[in-house]
């Protein structure tokens, strides 16, 4: 799809990999799905298997250039260029609607659940509240890694606390369902 000055507008993939080649300079693909795994990858799935086709179209944009190890194991080092730095720029001071899409299956199935099937939605309540209590458990030792890192943290680590806030929000829903469809809790 075009945009306003012409060029084509890249996907949500794309900008990740700009914008994690802008921030962490000079990568491999390897290097990126190892930062995906520990940063972005706690909210924004990204599928490593759109690694290698975005990183083609970034190269064939110019966005990126490439830079191959002769020999060896040929790995493939990516590197940001002036255009995918002016592209990031422009991405980044798009307006955008502010509206959160929530893809969870568990509301999926909640919704799609037999409102008789009682023990079925208590049971997928316990298996939801213990899964958002984990990963919950999981940002609490991560908040507490840079705790002291001073006012304001950075906002790659800013995005944290929509994370703790948001796994205490599910665990408090899922909590309540349980009680509403009779969980029995010892």
């Amino acid at each position: 799809m075009p945009s306003p000055s012409g060029r084509r507008q890249l996907s949500t993939a794309a900008y990740t990999i700009l914008g994690l080649l802008a921030r962490n300079g000079p990568s491999t693909t390897y290097d990126l799905k190892g930062l995906i795994e520990i940063s972005i990858g706690y909210f924004w799935p990204f599928p490593h298997s759109q690694m290698y086709a975005e990183v083609k179209r970034l190269e064939a944009a110019e966005f990126i250039e490439v830079d191959a190890e002769v020999g060896g194991r040929g790995r493939r080092t990516l590197r940001i260029t002036a255009a995918g730095e002016e592209a990031l720029t422009t991405w980044w001071e798009e307006a955008d609607d502010g509206v959160t899409e929530i893809r969870d299956a568990g509301l999926l199935k909640l919704f799609l659940a037999d409102p008789a099937d009682t023990a079925g939605i208590r049971a997928l309540a316990d298996e939801q509240e213990a899964a958002h209590a984990e990963r919950l458990a999981t940002y609490e030792k991560l908040q507490l890694d840079i705790d002291g890192l001073g006012d304001p943290v950075p906002p790659s680590f800013a995005t944290l606390r929509m994370g703790l806030t948001f796994e205490r929000a599910a665990v408090s829903f899922w909590s309540a369902i349980a009680e509403e469809y009779g969980s029995d809790r010892g």
